[in-house]
C-alpha cells in the first residue's frame, strides 16, 4: 500500500474513533438519564 493511502487510511480511522467515542458518549448520556430497570 502506498504511503498517501496510508495516510489516508490513519486519517479515516482516528476520525472514526473520534465519531464513535463522542457517540458512545451521547449513549452513556442517554442511558444514565434512565431508570436502570429499562436497561436489565
Amino acid at each position: 500500500m502506498s504511503r498517501v493511502m496510508q495516510e489516508i487510511a490513519g486519517t479515516h480511522r482516528s476520525e472514526n474513533l473520534a465519531a464513535l467515542s463522542s457517540l458512545g458518549e451521547q449513549v452513556v448520556l442517554e442511558v444514565g438519564r434512565q431508570p436502570v430497570s429499562t436497561n436489565a
